[in-house]
């Protein structure tokens, strides 16, 4: 018979007649196919032609109509080649007959035919129309979307690969390979031109799959969004740069993991989903993040703050994982399970945080799968207290049993029920704890509801400065109390410190323990301690002094204080309480409790009672009565038995007690690594009734256990402007993610630890730097791409990872290692429009994860394997997905294929053996106040010097050397940032306790014998002056003048001269300088009624030409070399005048810096 034409002219239909004999029927066949009815009721074959022209719209096939459509027998698949400027389009009848299987390859085979005229990259990378592209077929990605279009055939017609032609689907030929290579943005040599059936095909498949189903795009958008590879197609979608292979393979991976190498993977079961469209996927798991633990003392204390009211807020997340925002939900988890009815009635609830809001990690990209948190509040009242375990504590008992209670979460997202569960304990009262919770923002911001917690930081655990020179009460009382204990200037050294605790301690037990009465760490204007966000020193190891008018200093001293609450029975009382301060040589989040980290001397009963320093002194004591108390001597000052020690007390009924320690961070004789400009603190509980112990799901940490408080915050002042100053440095060390051991029960245990950056309002867009010398940054990149997907992070240098601040949060990968810890630097680069007055806080959490092995199985998974509910109601984003294998223009069975793809049997889709949750290791807090350059100079000085002394006394050998090498360089552009002069940082030396008062440098500016200038600071009523004075060497007869080297010299035969490193006074700060300028007094005894000093005249030339330095001066000047361009400043021995005159006058400025009253009449006489 004669070829049939469809209506249209679109098709010729005939059959191949030399099949005839095998296939009797096949011009029946041929004739159901010509027949076949569309959804639209004309045609079938120029409707799904019709179909195909809308989704390569724009695209125009006309030269080769009408197509020869021939019905054939190929060994079960299809082919397409050109005949002049007509095709030739085979399909066989050889698996099935049906009109919709033929026209499903029909249409496989026609999209390419379109993706070769669209000439846009889908066909072989081919950008030509037309274009082959050298390739002579569509390539792995060309192949891939006929897949992926001939299935969504299918589905608008009702049916799906797995129902109509089963053996054409792909996906598991790259699922069941160990390796799952990355064929989507590393496609290797092949790709194109590479259209078997095998892994890289199966791989674009289900990744275009994943366009579909997962992140929402239309077959459409998909075909229009074209591009040579597929991560260029992402890129046009979605507007990501990223590599967008992790994510997709991190959500298959969870759903059908890997197999061990050489082994094979999990593969998606046929029988229960889209084979090349296993989506949607998405992981959700809860984050006991800080606190899971609540004791019954410090809920009633919760309840009865009358500004927290009970409230815990942020203190569990929910992590939700592969969504992306435009398909996200609007409705938020439904929470259940036991925990929620461990109180009744409103006696205990769980709510999400609306004030705080979801968290994004990439808020700005609507299209791409990202980490997305949900905060949780937790909330009691008065009606709860009843509900928790009560009886009083017996010591070597462990009191009564916790209660511990499943909490669940429920979110619907992409059609998934997904669920996710966690533990919440709740334990008995009546023992010594800590009320870890803070009732007021940083800065002393008004306290709020939304804004509580900061668990960098306990309520209980206070660090302030003393200086005594300025204040020698730096506690205050109040007038409904004694008068506190004073810190007397005379007395400004260790021994006086030591003496000023114990003294304040007595103090506060005395006057402070009435839990009833004024509490002095209340944050309004009667507390007796300072604020806990004072920024310049307490904790800080690189602030040894205050710093007053002019260049005046005063030496601090740090202290801790701790109160201990109970909360119990008059008559059973809590006795032998002890705390335990330590601190740590960095920052850090590695504050859970263990055995290395928090050592003590035990008594026979396995009970601490001393303190001891961790084997790499990491962490060490400090202590109130001095350095080293002898932990073998029962009857030392510090924890003395029977209650008779410092840091030792008994406690009976409701009480508070304190205990404190003096941290005496700039006495070398306490041997101890300090890394850091300000150091993690923690305070411990020991009370042999409740000891710090790890039982169960519970790792004690500052966090969420009572018996630990702590303070981690550290402070680092940026400028504004400054290129260099608004970079901020901190370090901070970290423990390698512990690695696994033997075999895993489940891919989640393989899991490295998180630390995850929480950036606040800190602005967008800001550079971070995480600088680890002992880690591989690829090796971080490539963790982060295995389980975080799309992480925003880049690999700056071997070891350095580089990210972009956002408003939410980032996830950094910490490697496993059995080696020792990461020393670490995290630098952050401001952007120049910051200005004086503002404030950023980032927060640092450590997450883990914690495993239950699951007993029985759940009843909703939290990956759901069954077909997913899809709300969209367009026919074009099904849930299911692409087909199977298919050759240089022809779709191919893998069973027929002379060359197959891999097609192994393999074990069945993922089931997990345990549960997990993430929880929170520990965190800190960096605090950045935006400043003026007068505000904090001084203090960056002192910084600068003593890192460098650091940096001098650490072997090159030890892991913290490239550390400090990098923080010192960067110390050095801040200084010189604030000088406002490259190199003026150079001239700080080094100094254990910080930089001499001014500073000098070799110069070589000015003079051609070369000259040196000395560099100084004068801050009065505020304002900053920056003062250069060049210091030229001169000539006159009977011998050289005076050269300047080292501050000494002078002309021939005089006497030598003081340092000049030392402190200055300038006599005027107003908008001149006068030529009486800066005298040098270093080194001069206070008890010298006339001493010599080194005076330095301050002349200005452009006011008269330079006659006054002309006739002053024992040499000639060029006025025009300073004429509106720079100040002379002149020893005295260099003019007419010598430094022997005008001693008065000096002496009165030295007077006036040591606060002498005789100064007044002094000046009246200069």
């Amino acid at each position: 018979m004669a070829p049939q034409t469809t209506p249209n002219g679109i098709y010729s239909v005939d059959f191949d007649a030399t099949k005839v004999v095998t296939f009797p029927n096949i011009q029946t066949w041929t004739n159901d196919l010509f027949n076949a009815v569309g959804n639209g009721g004309g045609n079938a074959l120029e409707e799904d032609f019709n179909w195909m022209q809308d989704l390569f719209q724009g695209v125009d096939v006309s030269r080769h109509l009408p197509i020869n459509l021939i019905v054939g027998e190929l060994g079960g698949g299809a082919t397409w080649s050109p005949e002049n400027l007509h095709l030739n389009v085979t399909v066989s009848v050889s698996i099935s007959k049906s009109p919709l299987f033929l026209r499903y390859l029909v249409v496989s085979e026609m999209t390419e035919v379109f993706m070769l005229d669209q000439g846009r990259g889908w066909f072989g990378g081919s950008t030509t129309p037309g274009s082959r592209n050298g390739n002579g077929n569509e390539g792995d990605n060309g192949e891939a979307l006929s897949r992926f279009l001939g299935r969504q055939f299918l589905v608008n017609n009702g049916s799906s690969v797995e129902a109509t032609a089963p053996r054409f689907t792909v996906g598991n030929n790259w699922l069941q390979t160990s390796s799952r290579d990355n064929f989507i943005t590393n496609p290797g040599a092949p790709s194109n031109s590479d259209i078997k059936p095998d892994a890289d095909v199966g791989c674009n498949t289900l990744f275009i799959s994943y366009l579909n189903t997962q992140l929402g795009f239309k077959p459409k958008e998909i075909v229009q969004h074209a591009a040579p590879n597929m991560q260029g197609v992402y890129k046009n979608l979605t507007g990501d740069d990223g590599d967008p292979f992790p994510v997709f393979a991190l959500l298959l991976n969870s759903a059908f993991p890997p197999g061990p190498p050489g082994g094979v993977g999990a593969q998606v079961d046929a029988t229960k989903q889209a084979v090349d469209s296993p989506f949607p996927i998405a992981l959700l798991e809860f984050i006991s993040s800080p606190k899971s633990w609540f004791g019954k003392d410090e809920v009633v204390n919760a309840v009865a703050d009358p500004a927290r009211k009970g409230l815990y807020p942020d203190v569990i997340l929910l992590q939700l994982q592969g969504v992306s925002r435009n398909l996200m939900n609007a409705a938020l988890p439904i929470l259940s399970g036991p925990a929620l009815g461990f109180a009744s009635g409103s006696g205990f609830n769980i709510s999400f945080d609306s004030n705080k809001g979801i968290q994004f990690q990439q808020p700005n990209n609507v299209f791409i799968p990202q980490i997305i948190l949900f905060p949780l509040n937790v909330t009691f009242t008065a009606a709860s207290i009843a509900s928790f375990p009560s009886g009083d504590v017996i010591p070597g008992t462990f009191g009564p049993f916790p209660i511990v209670l499943e909490l669940n979460a429920a979110v619907t997202e992409l059609g998934l029920n997904l669920t996710a569960l966690t533990e919440i304990t709740f334990s008995f009262g009546e023992n010594p704890y800590f009320h870890n919770v803070i009732d007021i923002t940083p800065l002393n911001s008004p306290p709020t509801q939304t804004n509580l917690n900061p668990w960098y930081l306990s309520q209980d655990l206070r660090v302030f400065t003393a200086t005594p020179e300025l204040d020698q009460r730096p506690v205050k009382g109040s007038s409904i109390h004694a008068l506190s204990p004073s810190f007397p200037a005379t007395a400004a050294n260790n021994s006086g410190a030591y003496q000023y605790i114990q003294d304040l301690l007595r103090y506060m037990n005395t006057e402070y323990s009435d839990p009833n009465g004024q509490d002095p760490f209340a944050t309004s204007v009667n507390s007796a301690l300072p604020s806990q966000f004072y920024v310049y020193s307490q904790d800080s190891s690189v602030s040894p002094y205050t710093y007053g008018t002019g260049l005046a200093r005063y030496a601090n001293f740090n202290f801790a204080i701790a109160r201990v609450r109970l909360q119990g029975t008059p008559g059973t009382p809590a006795n032998d309480v002890r705390v335990f301060f330590r601190l740590w040589n960095t920052n850090s989040a590695d504050t859970q409790f263990d055995e290395s980290t928090y050592p003590s001397h035990k008594d026979a009963s396995q009970q601490p009672i001393f303190p001891l320093p961790a084997a790499d002194l990491h962490t060490i004591p400090f202590f109130a009565t001095k350095n080293n108390p002898d932990p073998n001597d029962p009857n030392n000052a510090e924890y003395g038995p029977n209650g008779v020690g410092v840091n030792t007390h008994n406690m009976d009924g409701s009480v508070w007690k304190y205990f404190g320690c003096y941290l005496n961070l700039y006495d070398p004789t306490v041997k101890f690594q300090k890394i850091g400009s300000h150091h993690c603190l923690v305070a411990q509980i020991a009370f042999s009734g409740t000891p710090v112990t790890i039982t169960g799901t519970f790792h004690p940490s500052p966090e969420n256990s009572d018996k630990l408080a702590q303070r981690n915050l550290s402070t680092t002042f940026a400028e504004n402007p400054g290129p260099a100053t608004k970079i901020i440095p901190q370090t901070f060390d970290l423990r390698p993610t512990a690695p696994v051991t033997g075999t895993a029960l489940d891919p989640q245990q393989e899991r490295p630890d998180d630390l995850l950056i929480e950036w606040g309002d800190t602005p967008p867009d800001s550079t971070c730097q995480i600088y680890w010398p002992s880690i591989s940054a690829p090796e971080v990149i490539r963790l982060a791409q295995k389980y975080y997907g799309n992480h925003f992070l880049t690999a700056k240098d071997a070891h350095t990872i580089e990210l972009k601040s956002v408003r939410g949060i980032s996830y950094v990968p910490i490697p496993p290692s059995n080696g020792e810890n990461y020393a670490g630097l995290i630098t952050v680069d401001l952007p120049m429009t910051i200005t004086a007055g503002q404030h950023f806080n980032i927060v640092l959490r450590r997450l883990s994860t914690y495993t239950r092995p699951r007993l029985v199985p759940p009843t909703i998974l939290r990956r759901q394997g069954v077909e997913p509910v899809h709300t969209a109601p367009a026919p074009e984003t099904p849930s299911l997905s692409p087909q199977q294998p298919q050759q240089q223009g022809t779709l191919q069975n893998p069973t027929t294929d002379p060359n197959p793809g891999p097609n192994l049997p393999g074990p069945p889709p993922h089931e997990p053996t345990a549960d997990y949750w993430k929880y929170e290791v520990g965190s800190f807090a960096v605090s950045i106040p935006v400043a003026k350059a007068e505000d904090f100079v001084h203090y960056e000085l002192d910084a600068l010097a003593i890192f460098k002394y650091r940096l001098q006394q650490t072997p090159t050998t030890d892991r913290w050397h490239p550390v400090l090498k990098r923080y010192v360089d960067v110390l050095i552009g801040r200084v010189d940032g604030l000088v406002g002069r490259p190199g003026a940082a150079q001239g700080v030396p080094a100094g254990p306790n910080g930089a001499p008062i001014g500073v000098h440098w070799p110069g070589c500016e000015g003079g051609e014998h070369g000259g040196w200038n000395i560099w100084a600071w004068c801050v009065r009523r505020w304002r900053l002056w920056r003062i250069w004075w060049t210091w030229r060497p001169w000539r006159h007869e009977g011998g050289s003048g005076y050269q300047g080297h080292e501050g000494r010299g002078g002309p021939s035969g005089s006497e030598e001269h003081r340092e000049a490193v030392c402190y200055l006074t300038i006599t005027r700060c107003f908008s001149y300088i006068d030529y009486y300028g800066v005298a040098f007094d270093h080194l001069v005894p206070a008890e010298d009624p006339d001493p010599e000093v080194l005076a330095i005249s301050m002349i200005v030339v452009d006011n008269d030409g330079g006659a006054f330095a002309n006739r002053a001066l024992s040499f000639p000047l060029d006025p025009t070399e300073y004429t509106g361009k720079k100040v002379l400043a002149v020893p005295r021995c260099c003019q007419v005048k010598k430094d022997t005159q005008d001693r008065r006058r000096w002496n009165g400025l030295v007077a006036e810096r040591d606060g002498h009253t005789s100064y007044k009449a002094q000046r009246s006489n200069i």
